[in-house]
């Protein structure tokens, strides 16, 4: 799939301006889906990279406008640009004139140079690989966009009692992270800068879980993502015990039951709870389950959906696929003989409804 033959609409309430390299499509989109899911707001991508036109440029020009919050996503790919003719610059400065909340988020290592450096060296940038750095992100940016605090959702109780001869490991799994989620309260992970290893930490900032990961990631329904030594990804529970073994490429988080996964041959599939595959890594990319249907790419780079059995509901014929909110999804591609791609919305039986 190639993002830069795509025009992204601007829309009145995308609130969040994405400024990036195209070559960084993969890592920023996958940034994109986060905040849009945390916040619950949506953002603005340019996908069609016409950046010499002058059309195009007043469609930046009016998407900044319309933007309460600026996300410069700076990456090795900025290393060696032309400053004063880079079209990513002259986004950011025409943030900063249009007085707007910008800050800068590292992709990787690279470091800051030239304006980066002078305006962003010491303040306003944050690592997105960073738990604790991306959740100061999050907490500004509802502040910024006048959001309300996400709410802490009650404990379920315990379970009671039932007359069955047995239940599956994934229903005992379930109760018994349902039994933690209620004893053990919430924890947020954190980095010991001492040994630059992460665990996690109660309300009252008392080390529930000793500093042994690499990386890892704030829980979600009962498990939280970790990475080891050996750059590997698995899952914990709130004791630290290790529910899924560390053995994939990447990981998500678990959204009713089920967590997108990179397996060793970098193909995308999912799990459930246990670790058990439900269905198998055979898609190019994959996003999480949305209303029952996920958005998935294959390996001729065309988009389709799935549902939880893995049953291609939705068949990839579509340039690219977003995640289904209210019965529909923005997808990319042409309609009918002749015609040109463009964005329209579908419905759950692929229906195109706008």
């Amino acid at each position: 799939m190639q993002f830069e033959t795509l025009q992204h609409t601007t829309m009145a309430n995308e609130r969040i301006f994405i400024s990036y390299k195209r070559v960084n499509k993969e890592p920023v989109f996958a940034l994109i889906d986060r905040i849009e899911r945390e916040l619950g707001v949506k953002c603005w991508v340019d996908l069609d990279g016409i950046e010499t036109s002058a059309q195009f440029a007043s469609k930046i020009c009016t998407a900044i406008d319309r933007a309460e919050v600026v996300l410069f996503m700076h990456s090795s790919a900025h290393l060696g640009i032309d400053y004063d003719n880079d079209w990513t610059v002259r986004e950011l400065n025409y943030a900063h004139d249009e007085n707007k909340h910008v800050v800068l988020v590292k992709l990787d290592d690279a470091p800051l140079k030239n304006i980066f450096k002078l305006v962003y060296g010491t303040r306003n940038n944050i690592d997105s690989r960073n738990p604790d750095q991306w959740n100061i992100l999050m907490r500004d940016l509802r502040k910024w966009l006048n959001l309300e605090a996400p709410q802490t959702q009650p404990a379920p109780p315990h379970p009671k009692p039932q007359p069955t001869p047995s239940k599956t490991p994934l229903q005992e799994l379930e109760e018994r992270l349902a039994r933690l989620d209620k004893e053990v309260g919430f924890l947020s992970p954190f980095k010991d800068y001492l040994t630059g290893k992460y665990g996690f930490k109660d309300k009252t900032y008392k080390v529930v879980i000793p500093c042994t990961w690499n990386l890892a990631e704030p829980f979600s329904e009962g498990l939280a993502r970790v990475k080891d030594s050996n750059g590997k990804w698995g899952y914990i529970d709130k004791t630290g015990k290790v529910v899924i073994p560390c053995t994939w490429n990447d990981v998500d988080i678990f959204r009713k039951g089920l967590a997108r996964v990179k397996d060793s041959n970098d193909k995308w599939g999912y799990i459930d709870k246990t670790g058990k595959v439900a269905i198998p890594c055979t898609w190019n990319y994959a996003w999480g389950f949305q209303e029952g249907l996920a958005a998935v790419k294959d390996f001729n780079g065309k988009w389709g959906y799935i549902d939880k059995t893995g049953k291609v509901i939705i068949p990839c014929t579509w340039e690219f696929a977003g995640s289904f909110a209210n019965g529909k999804a923005e997808v990319y591609g042409k309609v009918g003989l002749f015609k040109k791609d463009t964005w329209h919305k579908i419905d759950k039986t692929g229906k195109v409804i706008d």
